[in-house]
């Protein structure tokens, strides 16, 4: 099954360069810390992602740390599922800590 792709319309909101990178991004993002892949999954993570996104909200933040990593899975899952080009979307993610507590699991300079 062909899966459509959604065209971003940023309707009225306002959207700011980020430093001296040009890329500009919505004053409003989505966070996924407590809820996107914790307390929230399977379909409701659909419904407000897309509510976010047709309502001008194309940044999307995570980390490898929320939900110990299924924050981020549902997030992509959600994305591929509702067809979103990622092109359309700004997704801000951090790492240090990592998902797992081995001698090499945690650090920037992971094996």
């Amino acid at each position: 099954m062909a899966v459509v792709q959604r065209e971003f319309d940023p309707k009225d909101m306002p959207f700011r360069r980020l430093g001296p990178s040009g890329l500009r991004v919505p004053v409003f993002s989505l966070g996924g810390w407590l809820t996107l892949g914790g307390s929230v999954i399977g379909d409701p993570v659909k419904d407000i992602i897309l509510t976010a996104f047709e309502n001008g909200i194309n940044m999307i933040d995570t980390a490898e740390g929320y939900a110990s990593g299924k924050s981020e899975q549902e997030i992509g899952r959600v994305i591929k599922d509702l067809g979103l080009r990622r092109t359309d979307l700004v997704i801000t993610t951090k790492l240090y800590f990592g998902t797992r507590k081995g001698h090499n699991d945690t650090g920037l300079s992971r094996k």
